[in-house]
């Protein structure tokens, strides 16, 4: 008898053989398992937050006309201060913690764009609504229009630069730029 043959019949090694590719098997599905959850956890993340991304923009639209709006009535001297509101509470912000606790927010996006995901929400948030409507409100009562002028020109300039924001987002995201999306819209 060959040394093969000899083996193969030494039930032990068969065992423990059969045991070792079992082990290896289990261990590269489960690995295959948990890529597959992985990628599918990570793009339903970045649809997402692109769903968020195009909520923003529109609601960035719609506050740079209402804003336009006030700051031409405030031009004309007919704004009165207890009708001004800068309401901010729209923006959705919503998904950003579960995508930071779930480890997806790290890997969609690069420092830099993570930096102005943050910026964005400091701006764009109702604390600073409720800021700037206090602001523009006692500027106009103590006829200080300039001043108030001045103030939704600063949002007005921040919210431009908002719309590049969330057109680097898309592109960061691999999703169509949401002024597209919103342009199609209308």
């Amino acid at each position: 008898m060959d040394r093969f043959q000899i083996a193969m019949e030494n039930t032990a090694f068969v065992n423990a053989f059969w045991v070792f590719v079992g082990i290896v098997a289990g261990a590269l599905i489960q690995w295959v398992l948990n890529y597959l959850t992985f990628r599918s956890s990570f793009r339903r993340a970045r649809r997402v937050f692109y769903s968020e991304v195009l909520i923003n923009w529109r609601e960035l639209r719609s506050l740079e006309i209402r804003l336009k709006q006030l700051r031409k009535a405030i031009e004309d001297g007919t704004a009165r201060a207890e009708l001004v509101s800068v309401d901010m509470s729209r923006f959705a912000y919503r998904t950003i913690d579960l995508l930071i606790n779930s480890g997806n927010f790290h890997q969609i996006f690069s420092p830099e764009t993570m930096s102005k995901v943050f910026e964005f929400s400091s701006v764009f948030n109702q604390n600073y609504g409720n800021y700037s409507t206090g602001r523009i409100r006692d500027n106009l009562a103590s006829e200080e229009g300039l001043a108030a002028v001045s103030h939704l020109s600063l949002i007005l300039d921040a919210l431009e630069n908002s719309k590049q924001y969330l057109e680097d987002v898309s592109v960061e995201l691999r999703m169509p730029s949401p002024e597209k999306i919103g342009n199609s819209e209308q």
